[in-house]
């Protein structure tokens, strides 16, 4: 069975790499160097690792749904965030890094066959640190168009510096590394920024009283 083509919008993130998503070496070299680095240095190997890892991840999992179409494209994102978040809190622990390719390739083969193996999908809960939206359709009861408007109006008053990053990631709906290409902060500038956008809006008169509707 032929492996179906990548996404254009995946396929131009990609290409802004120094290296294919295949060449497991230089992928290795450039993590060897950046883990090797003191703070701030080698900013452009932590760049290109993370948007490799990202490619690489949305890649693995986008391929594996477009084989089963039957499952939900909101999956696909939950997954693609999870995996990417455990490989950025565990990358410190690779003792290889040579092998970086590798290792994140079974971390998402792992994280893919435990999903397969349950008996759904996971709940993403928007009380939690990783919710990826504000504005998931699986947890917005009733007019969606409605809560996303509410979220919208929330987000507009945010601190001016919490705004941008906000929007894109709970009314966009983009991944982090997304985030830092257009805003060009780093990752966990912008993981930092939606944390803190994230429990301000959740003390949103408004927001409070989308929610608790939900619950009814």
């Amino acid at each position: 069975m032929s492996v179906p083509a990548v996404p254009e919008s995946l396929r131009e993130l990609a290409a802004r790499l120094p290296f294919g998503l295949e060449d497991a070496e230089q992928v290795g070299a450039a993590f060897r160097r950046f883990q090797n680095a003191d703070d701030g240095e080698a900013p452009r190997e932590r760049r290109a690792v993370e948007l490799w890892t990202y490619c690489f991840v949305r890649r693995y999992f986008w391929v594996k749904f477009t084989v089963k179409p039957e499952r939900p494209a909101s999956d696909l994102d939950e997954l693609v965030e999870r995996v990417y978040r455990k490989i950025e809190a565990k990358r410190a622990t690779v003792r290889e890094p040579g092998r970086y390719a590798h290792w994140v390739s079974v971390v998402c083969r792992n994280t893919f066959l435990n999903y397969v193996n349950r008996e759904g999908p996971p709940d993403v809960s928007l009380d939690e640190e990783h919710a990826p939206t504000l504005s998931s359709k699986k947890r917005v009861r009733g007019d969606l168009g409605l809560a996303r408007s509410v979220v919208a109006e929330a987000i507009e008053r945010l601190p001016d510096y919490l705004q941008p990053v906000a929007r894109m990631r709970f009314l966009e709906e983009r991944s982090y590394p997304s985030i830092s290409e257009e805003t060009g902060t780093a990752v966990p500038t912008a993981r930092s920024y939606a944390g803190r956008a994230r429990k301000q809006l959740r003390q949103d008169p408004d927001v409070r009283a989308l929610w608790n509707e939900k619950q009814t």
